[in-house]
């Protein structure tokens, strides 16, 4: 049988999309403007000159601006659009498993509840590590394949845990970034590699982000790549993109391409700046 819908209902597909419709049509007509880049952050600048900035995830929305009067007008202007809502203001508040803290520094994001949730789902006790994977991460070691349950198991907590790196913990990115790889054809050796990663966050649960408030004068980025570290011969990359004390952007993935180049090597010099590119 099948049915129209004459109502958006929590859990559909489609309802996130006709939220988000819903949301940002009533948000631009109070003079808000979708971000080009992330669609779902909203910006607008009042007519005393302050400035608001709102991201949205799905019906938790972030309000951020340095003036409480400019804060509560948001929170009242939803509040006559849609009769009930709940709001908080702090110096400390949880937002999507994060713990945001306010400091003289600026703001620290800790999720060491997300992480005792994680450790909590996977059930077994783990032991504590002080990195979160040795030097064969890589390395693909025949064992048994893990059973139906433990293999949804292992697919649900890789996922949590690459949630938590792209949030709050960007030093186990590498190795969740590998796990994703595996969810499919998991073994017993990738179980272990999963338990690794779960003693370093047991280890290390009480690490906390800083988003430093301080001014800076330039930024700063990081790229660097290992060749050919998967079995297909694929490539790993890794990006780092810092304002100033801040990290604002961390990427690990695994390249989607294999580049070969059957003339050779050869390098080029550029007599502009005296860099040497490798072709």
């Amino acid at each position: 049988m099948f049915v129209r819908v004459d109502k958006a209902m929590y859990g559909l597909i489609q309802s996130p999309k006709l939220w988000y419709k819903e949301l940002t049509q009533c948000l631009m007509s109070h003079g808000f403007k979708i971000c080009k880049s992330a669609e779902c952050i909203l910006h607008k600048k009042t007519q005393n000159g302050k400035d608001i900035i709102l991201i949205l995830y799905v019906d938790d929305i972030l309000v951020m601006s340095g003036d409480q009067e400019t804060r509560l007008w948001v929170r009242d202007t939803l509040e006559r659009e849609y009769e009930k809502i709940t709001f908080g203001e702090s110096k400390k508040f949880t937002y999507l498993g994060m713990v945001l803290t306010r400091n003289e520094r600026g703001f620290n994001i800790s999720m060491r509840s997300y992480v005792d949730d994680i450790l909590e789902m996977y059930g077994s006790d783990v032991k504590e590590c002080v990195t979160p994977a040795k030097t064969n991460l890589f390395t693909n070691n025949p064992s048994p394949l893990l059973e139906k349950q433990e293999k949804e198991l292992f697919h649900s907590i890789v996922a949590k845990l690459l949630y938590l790196g792209k949030r709050g913990r960007p030093d186990i990115l590498l190795a969740v970034q590998f796990l994703c790889t595996r969810v499919k054809v998991s073994t017993c050796d990738d179980r272990r590699k999963l338990e690794r990663v779960l003693g370093y966050l047991k280890f290390s649960k009480n690490w906390s982000r800083l988003i430093d408030n301080s001014k800076f004068e330039c930024i700063e980025t990081y790229i660097e790549a290992s060749f050919a570290m998967h079995e297909d011969g694929k490539s790993q990359s890794g990006c780092m993109t810092f304002l100033g004390n801040t990290l604002v952007h961390e990427g690990c993935r695994k390249q989607k391409l294999i580049t070969k180049n059957s003339e050779g090597t050869s390098n080029t010099v550029c007599s502009d700046c005296n860099l040497s590119f490798v072709r």
